[in-house]
């Protein structure tokens, strides 16, 4: 039964899109705003107790709470360097997921395709705020003692341009998933523009995963559906590729041919985005391994990390140990691994477990969804971005939108309506599966 919420909606954006960063100043920083939006949830999850117990009681969701919550509870509480806060974040991640679970499984595909595009317009809207008025974040960024200036890269209310770029995929990736034919042009549009706005970011890794993504859907648009989807989807591949040459070679015209003041919004030699954007236009590998932030200076960093979990592989050093052990300069930075800070933090239980958690979506076969299920080709796309966002990241499972998003796209696979654009009926199980 459909229980559309509007507060509860505007919630989740707030969540999904980080916009609340702007007003975390007031209640002390990001964390503590998340902390007291999730309590709104806690009493949705309270009104609706007898459909959160049964979600929780599923398999899958299990394995979620226990991943996000109840493990890292536990590897704080053995943990040197874990504070009252890492509870309540943990606390706050389950009841982020579950409260997604529950709302979308109830509210179907039209309920989360909405929350896909209005997500990726309000991040783009914030990536250029970031970028015309970057003092607009100063106070947010001293907060949570970020910075407010990338040197021309695009942040957003995610204060991060990698972070800004992997939450814009986690909407693609919804976008897609939850892709009907009557809504091509959502899809297009939203390819389009996250294209662009992950460019913006100059996010390489996120330009990655993005092109990964976008030839898997393809190929899923080619061997399974129809020819006017196939058109569709070529369509918006050369669109991309279009506006893809276009942004490099633009980006390459400012690299060589302006010479504005260093540290200015566009040009210059320190302007990071143009070079990066310039490498990649160019196919320049060597540029990507060898620059700061690099994947050189990951795998050192990576190797560091490894070489601690050798002393603790079975619990890990406990939670909050990462930063702990970077500001007393025991590794050279972050792991920009999600499996590695697993092992790290919480041991061989906390890796083995998001491993199953991943591998429970990939088991997932057309036929095997339940009464009501959206059923989809492209539920591996959800997967993919997770396997692909941890290995560039070690933020995802600590990550409110990723976390929104997944828990949004299980209870859509587990009982979520697929209603038509008109809404006046639902379509029979058997005419959810993409032919």
């Amino acid at each position: 039964m459909s229980r559309r919420s509007v507060p509860l909606e505007i919630i989740f954006v707030f969540l999904a899109t980080n916009v609340g960063v702007l007003i975390a100043p007031v209640f002390g920083g990001n964390a503590t705003f998340i902390l007291a939006v999730s309590a709104l949830l806690v009493v949705y999850l309270v009104l609706n107790f007898r459909d959160a117990a049964m979600a929780i009681s599923r398999r899958a969701n299990i394995t979620w709470l226990f991943l996000l919550t109840l493990w890292p509870m536990v590897a704080a509480s053995y943990s040197q360097y874990s504070t009252l806060r890492d509870y309540g974040l943990a606390a706050t991640y389950g009841v982020v997921y579950f409260s997604a679970h529950l709302y979308f499984k109830n509210n179907g595909s039209i309920a989360y395709r909405r929350l896909m595009l209005i997500g990726i317009a309000v991040t783009g809207i914030g990536l250029l705020a970031s970028l015309l008025a970057p003092e607009l974040f100063y106070p947010a960024a001293q907060a949570v003692n970020a910075t407010n200036y990338y040197h021309g890269r695009a942040y957003g209310f995610f204060l991060q341009p990698n972070m800004a770029a992997l939450s814009l995929l986690s909407f693609l990736a919804g976008l897609s998933y939850s892709y009907v034919p009557e809504k091509r042009w959502a899809l297009i549009v939203g390819v389009v523009a996250v294209f662009i706005m992950v460019a913006l970011t100059g996010s390489r890794s996120g330009l990655f995963i993005f092109a990964l993504l976008l030839i898997y859907s393809v190929w899923v648009s080619v061997r399974f559906a129809n020819s006017d989807i196939l058109v569709d989807s070529t369509h918006a591949l050369l669109t991309v590729m279009i506006l893809g040459g276009l942004i490099c070679v633009f980006a390459g015209a400012l690299f060589l041919f302006q010479q504005p003041a260093a540290g200015t919004a566009i040009g210059g030699l320190e302007n990071r985005l143009i070079v990066r954007l310039s490498a990649l236009g160019q196919l320049d590998i060597r540029d990507y391994v060898s620059t700061e932030g690099s994947l050189n200076a990951r795998f050192t960093a990576q190797a560091e990390f490894l070489e601690l979990i050798r002393d603790k592989p079975l619990l890990g050093y406990g939670i909050g140990a990462k930063d702990a052990f970077k500001a007393r300069r025991l590794v050279s930075e972050s792991s920009h691994n999600q499996f590695v800070r697993n092992w790290f933090e919480g041991g061989i239980v906390w890796l083995v477990a998001y491993v199953l958690a991943l591998a429970a979506f990939i088991g997932r076969k057309a036929t095997s969804f339940g009464p009501g299920a959206f059923k989809s080709r492209r539920t591996a796309l959800v997967p993919i971005y997770l396997v692909l966002a941890s290995l560039v990241s070690n933020g995802v499972l600590t990550s409110v939108t990723i976390i929104l998003f997944v828990g949004a796209t299980t209870g859509l696979i587990s009982g979520g309506r697929r209603i038509n654009s008109t809404r006046q009926k639902q379509l029979a199980p058997s005419a959810n599966l993409e032919k």
